[in-house]
């Protein structure tokens, strides 16, 4: 009886011992980072990091050699379109175009003479020599039958016959007059007054080619010559930054990568300033292969009205290739690899279980999972997470 008694208690306290080292001994609840599925409008995109370029300089300068006579604004001026920048010595054009516009006034005064008060001069000339020879015919033919009848002499009858021929040659002299003004030498006036005007525009080129003027709204970045310094033509003499023009950004991506990206695609360019928000931008151009980097370079374009760091010069972009709305986008931290598939893991009563999914990497950090799980789920991260672990939620 005692030794019943004795083997009882032996083996009540053999499983007191048991399973208190069972619960001494087990692992603790592993703590797991977690995230609720929600499903968003999201992008397929192409991650490059780069650089700004600044905006375009455009370099001025003029098609003439010459020495630089006036220089009118100082590097970092903001002018207006037409706005006079610069001007050589240009004394020799200005008094070709002096010469010119005389000789304009000149032909016009002509041409006007010829149109109006000569020409009609010329017609009252002419009805008037008509008239007088018309007078004179009829007196001297008269003055033939008055010599045969003896009426007038012979002298009377010659003057009556010089006064018809001299109406005569007058009419003849009024008729080509009339005809040069009319005819021929309106050409001629005409001729003239086109060709000085063909030399008035040459000449005022010429003068044009003397001064620099603002190709549009803009600040002049830099002055490049003095006065009294010969330049060349197509020498640069000022560097010019226009108002509308684009901020650049130059980015290497991939070379693998660059088969969906096209001009005039949409990226977002972010810096390392936290207090610079993103910027939208577009693709301008993809460029060649970098030999020595296995990528290849991406011209962005920024508006101007996107305000970046003076000191910005690392650039991240994601150059977006396609829109995809309404996806399950996860981190990629959430994905596990097991037997050669992807699994994420979902919380059951308390334990951790893995969960087959269908991915889609979007970007460096993203997945989109389109399947084996929905809005709504739980997901879990944690390194040490394994088929049944014991979890709990780290509070938030």
């Amino acid at each position: 009886m005692k030794t019943a008694g004795f083997w009882v208690i032996a083996t009540l306290l053999c499983t007191v011992l048991v399973v208190f080292g069972y619960v001494r001994l087990r692992p603790a609840p592993l703590g797991v980072d977690w995230t609720v599925l929600s499903s968003r409008d999201t992008f397929r995109s192409v991650p490059g990091h780069g650089q700004t370029f600044g905006n375009s300089l455009i370099t001025l300068s003029l098609m003439r050699d010459g020495i630089v006579e006036t220089i009118a604004v100082e590097s970092s001026t903001s002018v207006r379109r037409g706005d006079t920048l610069l001007i050589l010595d240009n004394r020799e054009e200005n008094n070709r175009v002096a010469s010119a516009e005389v000789e304009v006034s000149v032909a016009r005064v002509e041409l006007e003479r010829l149109e109006s008060v000569d020409l009609v001069q010329a017609r009252q000339r002419l009805a008037q020599a008509v008239s007088q020879e018309e007078l004179a015919a009829k007196r001297y033919g008269r003055a033939d039958t008055l010599l045969i009848q003896g009426t007038i002499t012979l002298e009377r009858f010659e003057e009556l016959k010089k006064e018809y021929e001299i109406g005569r040659s007058e009419r003849i002299i009024a008729e080509n007059d009339t005809e040069a003004l009319s005819g021929s030498g309106l050409y001629l006036g005409k001729a003239r007054m086109k060709q000085s005007l063909i030399n008035l525009r040459e000449a005022r080129i010429a003068l044009s080619r003397t001064v620099l003027l603002a190709p549009s709204d803009g600040v002049v970045a830099k002055v490049l010559r003095a006065p009294g310094e010969f330049t060349a033509s197509g020498e640069a003499l000022m560097l010019f930054l226009p108002s509308d023009s684009l901020l650049r950004v130059e980015v290497l991506v991939e070379s693998g990568a660059t088969y969906a990206i096209r001009p005039a695609q949409r990226a977002v360019i972010s810096t390392a300033d936290a207090k610079s928000p993103e910027a939208d931008a577009w693709v301008l151009e993809v460029g060649s292969l970098s030999d020595t980097r296995k990528a290849v370079s991406i011209t962005l374009g920024v508006s101007p009205s996107v305000s970046l760091p003076a000191d910005a010069r690392s650039i991240t972009a994601r150059i977006i290739t396609k829109e995809i709305p309404g996806a399950l986008v996860l981190p990629e931290r959430f994905i596990s690899r097991q037997k050669g598939r992807h699994v994420v893991y979902r919380p059951d009563k308390g334990r951790a279980y893995p969960c087959a999914v269908e991915t889609e990497k979007i970007n460096e950090e993203e997945l989109i999972l389109h399947s084996g799980v929905a809005a709504g789920d739980t997901i879990l991260s944690s390194p040490g997470l394994s088929p049944g672990r014991r979890v709990t939620l780290i509070e938030r």
